[in-house]
């Protein structure tokens, strides 16, 4: 049996990555790292439940999927909410999926390669300020 204090421990670590980590700036140059990260973080909490644990292996593993679902869906949760209620680009007309998730645009829009046709019938429904993709913020500083 995984304590219930553990998968919680884990799904608040999946909302401190994101409110720390994730919300501040562009990740989009640092995708392997982060990819790899994604991988390599449930070996080694497999490692250590394996280390730390009398039960053996499949108690670990089961652990671990326990674990990792909890912060990875806490994540995922986090940033759903956050792009959706919270960010300030919330409020422009557009997609509700795309304003919160790049696999619309990746689905709907870029496996088609007609994009430019895609964005002229947004423009068209929503007008001249449409929110096509997750937030992306760029400052300029005069």
């Amino acid at each position: 049996m995984i304590p219930s204090a553990e998968v919680a421990s884990s799904a608040v670590l999946g909302v401190l990555l994101h409110l720390g980590y994730f919300i501040h700036g562009e990740h989009h140059m640092q995708s392997p790292t982060i990819f790899r990260l994604v991988f390599l973080a449930p070996l080694i909490v497999f490692s250590i439940h394996l280390t730390l644990s009398s039960f053996g292996w499949s108690h670990a593993a089961n652990a671990t999927l326990w674990d990792t679902t909890a912060c990875y869906g806490a994540l995922l949760v986090s940033m759903t909410i956050y792009r959706a209620f919270f960010h300030r680009t919330r409020k422009f007309p557009g997609p509700k999926l795309a304003g919160v998730t790049k696999l619309y645009h990746m689905f709907n829009v870029a496996r088609k390669s007609d994009q430019y046709r895609w964005l002229e019938s947004m423009h068209q429904q929503y007008g001249d300020f449409v929110r096509t993709g997750t937030p992306r913020i760029i400052e300029l500083n005069f």
